[in-house]
């Protein structure tokens, strides 16, 4: 793996491998005993566990579905579109293999259960899901249910930040303290405080393995080796000793984990000069990560030469946003024709009685992109977007427009495909196995793919003009 991890994260990644494995395998049973091979991942917020999923997703090349069980939507909800099981049902069969992520297990408390109904259903769905017996089949995924038992990774994740802080005391009266010399004694005794808990149903935790995976946040020592690490990675100061051990203190005592990290980075990039942001940029879009050894912009060129290397820069940058732009234009018109041939396929006023899982999800669509409109313009908000970034997206290219009416279009094109990228995971969700919606699944996912590609390189060219003009 490139991407550095702590060893709590390291040894969790280890043990998260092995249920891949034995998943992808499909071990079901020795001697009529069925593998209990549903990780459950504990760790306080911010520490890695759906990074570590998503990243064993990628490593296996499997598809991921991602599930907050809090906003687990019951049968019977109004708002039918959004009903878990069956986005679980079309994740399923629109896949030969996959993840699925449940995540926030430890949401659903004993307290909660007998509040409400709702509360109680979403009970009952998590556990059938999770024994994927054969209540599914009356629950919706009618003829999956093998598919999904073969075929398909389950993990669940859960914070359990009380349970962390109740065994950080517990540490702290016995004299355990949050360093290397103690890892693994942190990590047995977070499980075991998981284990004594009694607020999440017992009957839930035991359709989990019993070994559970726990990932520990940074220690102070963790902190202070990324802090070194990422300031050398921008060719910035090294930190005097007490002041690096200052700041990684104040990382721990956070309690955000990874995230503190994160924001740290983003400080240290606000510190760096426009010169050395560009620099930063070009050497990794090219491959190369800056070394001491690497001088910064200031270094190897006069004022003028500079100025020569940021025209060029900026050139190639327009270059390749120009041609994002072009092949995202191209997409969209190809995905509106896609689309508005499902839309018109069942007549102009979409007759429900003909209506597939498939259009229906298209009007779905709509109401999330533009809720303020008319419901009856719903069904045909997605393809009048595609419509404008295919039309938009040629004319924004065209060298007769003036620089201000390019950055006018570049934004809104931005803002358009920003919306629609974020909702293509609940098309392909929908997209079944005709011909015609396997031609929609390719083209939106290239869709998404050319998008990415846009604002990438809009996001080069506004790091060498804060206005984000164009040229």
């Amino acid at each position: 793996m490139t991407t550095q991890l702590t060893p709590s994260q390291e040894r969790a990644y280890g043990k998260l491998d092995f249920f891949f494995h034995l998943g992808l395998n499909g071990i079901k049973a020795v001697e009529g005993i069925s593998p209990r091979t549903i990780p459950l991942i504990a760790g306080p917020s911010g520490s890695g566990k759906t990074f570590l999923v998503g990243t064993l997703a990628r490593k296996y090349n499997l598809p991921f579905f991602s599930i907050n069980i809090p906003n687990w939507i019951v049968r019977g909800a109004k708002n039918d579109s959004q009903i878990t099981l069956e986005q679980l049902r079309d994740f399923i069969s629109s896949n030969e293999k996959g993840v699925i992520f449940l995540d926030e297990v430890n949401k659903l408390m004993n307290s909660h259960l007998g509040q409400s109904a709702w509360t109680a259903d979403i009970f009952t769905e998590c556990i059938a899901f999770l024994d994927q017996d054969e209540r599914l089949e009356a629950m919706g995924l009618s003829g999956l249910l093998e598919k999904l038992r073969q075929n398909f990774i389950i993990v669940g994740a859960a914070a359990f930040q009380d349970e962390w802080q109740q065994s950080q005391k517990q540490n702290s009266s016995i004299g355990f303290v949050a360093s290397e010399q103690f890892p693994q004694d942190q990590e047995s005794s977070f499980a075991l405080t998981i284990q004594k808990q009694n607020t999440i149903p017992e009957e839930l935790l035991f359709r989990f393995n019993d070994n559970l995976i726990v990932i520990l946040p940074p220690t102070q020592e963790e902190y202070g080796r990324r802090i070194a690490s990422l300031r050398s990675s921008l060719l910035m100061p090294e930190l005097r000793e007490e002041e690096l051990s200052t700041l990684a203190a104040t990382a721990v005592s956070s309690g955000k984990a990874m995230r503190w990290l994160e924001g740290y980075l983003t400080e240290c990039l606000s510190q760096l000069s426009e010169e050395d942001l560009i620099a930063l940029a070009a050497a990794r879009n090219n491959g190369v990560v800056p070394t001491e050894n690497t001088p910064s912009s200031q270094e190897t060129a006069p004022p003028k030469r500079d100025r020569k290397q940021l025209r060029a820069l900026r050139d190639a940058s327009f270059d390749r946003f120009e041609e994002s732009l072009k092949n995202l234009s191209v997409t969209s018109r190809k995905l509106h024709l896609l689309l508005e041939g499902v839309l018109y396929g069942y007549g102009a006023e979409l007759n429900l009685s003909k209506r597939t899982p498939l259009s229906e999800c298209i009007t779905s669509i709509g109401e999330c992109i533009a809720p303020e409109e008319s419901c009856e313009h719903y069904a045909f908000i997605l393809v009048r977007g595609l419509n404008y970034l295919a039309d938009k997206g040629l004319r924004a290219t065209s060298p007769v427009i003036s620089s201000v009416e390019r950055g006018k279009l570049g934004k809104e094109i931005e803002r358009i495909s920003t919306k629609i990228s974020s909702v293509i995971p609940h098309l392909l969700a929908h997209c079944g196995e005709s011909a015609e919606e396997r031609a929609i699944r390719e083209v939106a996912l290239e869709f998404v793919v050319h998008t990415e590609g846009v604002h990438r390189h809009l996001q080069d060219i506004r790091a060498m003009d804060a206005e984000g003009g164009f040229r």
